[in-house]
Order: structure tokens, then C-alpha cells, then sequence
């Protein structure tokens, strides 16, 4: 995408929310600055910004909490994984056809 940027072959990049842009804010600080100095906006269509100081507080805020959110899943995903495993629970349901018997509840 940084290389369409750089041969100007659009302007303006449409996300449903900013999110879906990037994951972290370290990859949404630099790559939307590359984009930037391309001449290349970022628009998001369910959080519309202004382009002054207060759009990008706000922008920045909604990146961080995106990040925090990734991040804590991630955590709360390992803790859930490791708790059914002390429990002595299966982490995924058997595959139908290796599994001829009765299929155990593995909703917890």
C-alpha cells in the first residue's frame, strides 16, 4: 500500500474504524505518517475526526484503546486456555470423524 501511496495511485484510504487499520499504535503512528507525506489520508467511516489538535487527541486515544484491548484479549485468551487445561478440559473439541464416541462438552 506504501508503494500505491508513493505512485499516487489514490489519496485518501477508507477504514470502517481505525482499528482495522492497525493493531498496535506504533504501526498507526508510522505508517499513516509515510501515508501522510504521500499526500494520503486515513478516513474512518464510523469515527469521523476533525483535522485539528482535538481529531488527533481523539485519534490517538481510540489507537491506544484498540491496542490495550488487543493485548488484554490476547492475556484473557491465554488465562481461559490455561484454566481449562488445570481443570482438566479439552482446549478444542475432537474433530468429528477421530472421535467415535460420545463428544465431550468443551464449553465449560
Amino acid at each position: 500500500m506504501i508503494a500505491q501511496a508513493k505512485a499516487h495511485e489514490f489519496d485518501v484510504i477508507v477504514v470502517h474504524e481505525l482499528d482495522r487499520f492497525a493493531r498496535n499504535r506504533e504501526d498507526a503512528v508510522v505508517y499513516k505518517g509515510l501515508l501522510r507525506s504521500q499526500g494520503v489520508r486515513v478516513l474512518s467511516v464510523t469515527e469521523p475526526l476533525d483535522d485539528g489538535p482535538m481529531g488527533t487527541l481523539v485519534e490517538g486515544m481510540l489507537e491506544t484503546v484498540a491496542e490495550w484491548y488487543s493485548l488484554n484479549l490476547a492475556q484473557e485468551t491465554k488465562k481461559g486456555k490455561r484454566q481449562r487445561a488445570t481443570n482438566g478440559l479439552q482446549k478444542t473439541p475432537p474433530a468429528l470423524w477421530l472421535s467415535p464416541g460420545p463428544q465431550q462438552d468443551c464449553r465449560g
